[in-house]
């Protein structure tokens, strides 16, 4: 994404600026104006790259102002790499996910019933999509030339294998992100939000997980709040309103 997201935050961050809230926000590495690219990072390059942001806003006439940050999605996995730095005070997160491999495991539930190859309540395939992640992380951590060779994507289940390495790469970089011990650590409120027909993330794990890390917090000041919107995707747009509609945003 760009800085703007392809303008889905500029909306956000007009309502933010009306509250006398300064944003800022900078495009992923190797997109737009951004050298570098993002495929090459771990989510704690990630957090590296907020706290550049905030030493630039601290140079540039914020010295006391207070910080928080606003994420999405992935979001949630560099937020716990950010339990250390005091300088932020608040974090607020829409549609984050807790753990990599139980998103993993959910999104290809998701895509299994949406291409009628198994039924909702089908247990017998619940465990059979658990017993096929375990298989591919073994081969993912094993390395690409092993992942792609295995006779593992030949099953009737499994999606077609990755073919491009440097995003093979980002995953098996990746694959074992969790927020229990970072979140375990914040010391500052969190406010998560989340879309109830959010087909990315289940909504339910994450927030089963979220409150499980706060409640084990010994932080003085750590605090959850979660809120599930009604009626609201991933992103929390309306689930029928096509994504490329938030692109024609103008003032």
């Amino acid at each position: 994404m760009d800085r703007t997201a392809k303008s889905y935050y500029l909306p956000i961050i007009h309502a933010l600026v009306e509250k006398n809230i300064a944003t800022f926000s900078w495009d992923k590495p190797g997109v737009g104006r951004s050298t570098g690219h993002w495929l090459s990072q771990s989510m704690d390059d990630r957090a590296s790259e907020v706290r550049d942001a905030i030493d630039y806003l601290r140079s540039a006439g914020y010295q006391h102002n207070q910080i928080g940050l606003l994420g999405f999605s992935q979001a949630s996995w560099v937020f716990a790499n950010l339990y250390h730095d005091t300088r932020v005070e608040f974090m607020v997160l829409v549609g984050g996910a807790a753990n990599w491999l139980a998103q993993s495991q959910y999104s290809m539930w998701i895509r299994l019933v949406e291409e009628e190859k198994i039924s909702m309540d089908d247990e017998a395939a619940l465990l059979r999509i658990e017993q096929l992640s375990a298989e591919e992380y073994k081969l993912i951590k094993a390395g690409y030339d092993h992942y792609l060779a295995a006779i593992l994507h030949q099953d009737p289940l499994m999606p077609e294998p990755i073919g491009d390495e440097a995003r093979f790469n980002f995953v098996q970089k990746n694959i074992d992100s969790d927020v229990l011990e970072g979140y375990r650590q914040l010391n500052l409120p969190m406010f998560a939000i989340y879309g109830d027909s959010d087909v990315h993330v289940d909504i339910e794990h994450s927030q089963t997980e979220f409150a499980y890390a706060f409640e084990n917090s010994k932080q003085p000041n750590a605090s959850l709040e979660q809120v599930v919107i009604s009626n609201a995707s991933h992103g929390l747009l309306k689930p029928e309103l096509p994504l490329d509609a938030i692109f024609f945003y103008k003032e």
